[in-house]
């Protein structure tokens, strides 16, 4: 344990000092272009993921915070600079240092949850990303879109999710826009060199790639001006929604956030952009932003009743008609009853449906022939310290998330075969005697 601790630690330090000579906005780009663009098979599979992008750009940016601002030295171009071949090589092993850490944990983690805490943990740095980002906007849409909750997300954030998403993709657009044009020019060289080869002509290819290099208008710069405009939105709604998703950076050593981000805590998780004093603002991973999105509005929303209490009753509305939707899907003909409230017992003196008093609900059920499938659905999340892998409060969510689910579907299921019904509110009675399997 220790010695992975220290291997992580070491490696995040020396890739420090091999990015020293370059400026880290600029860095950033170069390695989010490689991913984007070029992503070289001999290189290990995984090295160029979101969490490797998000680490790298996190260790250096708080390097930055803490001590003066790296003075940028000569640029590289990415296929020939020896010193991001070098830095390439380090982030490799600084992944496989974490990978190897957290490992280490579980092994020393004797409680009878160490397979879920390592689960939840792995899931925390490596996987969160993954989910395809046309699901996620569709998600969103559905979530945010709506009119009530559009309308609360307006006077809670002052920009509604619309808005953020075309910030979102404003900066992508200004990153794919620039790379495109480097690209151009890298084929332009490399079109000057051949009519020079085919006329034996001397052409010195080196200067030209040293231009191409240190060409900084070749690098994004992102700012509140440069996204209102390549979004069509007002300088201050690009400005509001920067300031909403640019992460607050520890104070802790570089080498200490490495640790913890392997233990799953990254302020990037949130609020994925960096701000440079000069007001520009740089975005590891396009995958990081997209994800951040669901988490920061609610945590925002959280902070006015009303508007938690509309977008809650809207988001379990969504949930339940979605997985309604998905399973009927795959039962052609069925019978689809979603959020109902029915009545049991109150206690044991109430043995006949008719006498029942409680009211519970119902997410959803399914009928198909005589086969009746229950549904209960939870619009909940994971907190922070489950995310985390601490087995108290990862239990508690577990329990919230899926005992309490079973527990309700488990109940229904117990009226529909003692009562061969369900007797719902409005004092009808759902007749289901004919189910033989639920």
């Amino acid at each position: 344990m220790e010695s992975a601790e220290q291997a992580v630690t070491a490696t995040a330090l020396r890739l420090l000092e091999l990015a020293t000579p370059y400026d880290t906005f600029e860095l950033v780009a170069l390695l989010r272009f490689r991913f984007e663009q070029i992503e070289p098979a001999e290189e290990p599979p995984g090295l160029w993921s979101a969490a490797t992008m998000e680490l790298v750009a996190l260790i250096l940016s708080v390097h930055d915070q803490q001590d003066s601002p790296r003075e940028p030295g000569p640029g590289a171009p990415v296929d020939y600079a020896e010193g991001i071949e070098t830095i390439v090589a380090a982030m490799d092993e600084l992944i496989s240092a974490g990978a190897v850490l957290m490992l280490a944990t579980t092994t020393r983690d004797t409680s009878s949850a160490r397979q879920l805490s390592f689960g939840s943990v792995l899931r925390e740095v490596f996987v969160r990303n993954l989910a395809y980002p046309h699901m996620v906007d569709d998600s969103l849409t559905a979530l945010f879109d709506e009119p009530l909750v559009e309308g609360h997300c307006q006077r809670v954030l002052g920009v509604t999710v619309s808005q953020i998403r075309a910030v979102h993709a404003a900066i992508r657009d200004i990153y794919r826009q620039v790379w495109t044009d480097r690209v151009e020019a890298w084929t332009a060289l490399a079109n000057e060199v051949a009519e020079a080869a085919e006329v034996d002509q001397g052409f010195d290819i080196d200067a030209h790639m040293r231009a191409l290099a240190e060409d900084r208008s070749a690098y994004p710069h992102t700012s509140a001006v440069t996204v209102a405009a390549q979004s069509g939105l007002a300088i201050e709604t690009a400005q509001t929604v920067l300031d909403l998703f640019t992460a607050s950076l520890p104070t802790d050593p570089p080498a200490q956030v490495a640790l913890e981000f392997f233990r799953g805590v990254s302020p990037l998780r949130m609020r994925p952009l960096l701000r440079a004093e000069d007001g520009s603002y740089a975005l590891a991973h396009s995958a990081l932003f997209i994800h951040a999105i669901r988490e920061q509005i609610e945590a925002q929303l959280k902070t006015d009743n009303a508007a938690w209490n509309a977008y809650q009753k809207h988001r379990g509305e969504y949930l339940e008609a979605s997985c309604l939707r998905l399973l009927a899907a795959h039962l052609p003909g069925c019978a689809a009853h979603s959020g109902f409230d029915y009545l049991i017992p109150e206690n044991d003196a109430e043995q006949n449906p008719q006498d029942f008093t409680k009211r519970v609900e119902g997410d959803g059920l399914l009928i198909l022939d005589d086969v009746a499938f229950v549904v209960e659905a939870k619009a909940v999340a994971m907190r922070a310290p489950s995310r985390t892998g601490k087995s108290g409060p990862l239990w508690q969510d577990l329990r919230r998330m899926v005992t309490e689910a079973a527990e309700q579907g488990h109940r229904m299921r117990e009226r529909i075969l003692a009562d061969g019904g369900l007797r719902l509110v409005d004092g009808t009675w759902l007749d289901l005697s004919y189910i033989r399997e639920v």
